[in-house]
């Protein structure tokens, strides 16, 4: 899958000689040309995470999406990718939990990343295919968004949605 990213960017621990984190650029093969999945494989080293380099810092603000490793190093790595590429609408999802008020609902991943970059959309009432499968309740996520250029949020209506209590007759087992 590797051969299919637009960008894979590693945070290397030169001290030690190992990778502490790595992030990459997708473009889903059924979104709009014009818009990309930023965040799309994160992974943080356990002992780099124990340490801190993804949890939130004493002042709350949550360090892959706040002003720590995040942004200084993977998230500007990811537009300045998405603008070499010519892609107009950056978005980030993620896997849905069971508890709404879970730490890593993407509602809260977007209260982080407005705190830096206001100009983040969130869509509360619909999920978005982010994968290809639509036969399975993992590939519908809730997503957030920005535009990298004016204009750019019309890409969005080119990936099926469907509303929530959609989501919730097809996926949710009562």
């Amino acid at each position: 899958k590797v051969k299919d990213l637009l960008g894979l960017f590693l945070m290397i621990d030169k001290g030690r000689d190992c990778i502490a984190a790595f992030v990459s650029v997708a473009q889903p093969k059924h979104w709009p040309l014009s818009a990309v999945r930023i965040g799309n494989r994160t992974w943080v080293d356990p002992q780099y995470r124990a340490k801190g380099l993804s949890l939130s810092d004493s002042s709350g603000t949550n360090m892959r999406t706040g002003n720590k490793w995040g942004v200084t190093y993977a998230y500007d790595a990811q537009i300045d990718c998405c603008l070499k590429h010519n892609k107009n609408l950056c978005i980030m999802s993620r896997e849905n939990t069971p508890n709404p008020r879970a730490k890593n609902t993407m509602y809260s991943a977007y209260k982080s990343l407005i705190k830096v970059k206001p100009l983040w959309k969130f869509d509360p009432d619909n999920y978005y295919l982010t994968y290809d499968d639509p036969s399975k309740a993992s590939c519908w996520q809730k997503i957030v968004w920005m535009e990298l250029r004016d204009g750019a949020g019309k890409a969005l209506d080119g990936i099926p949605k469907m509303k929530n209590n959609e989501y919730d007759e097809k996926f949710i087992k009562k």
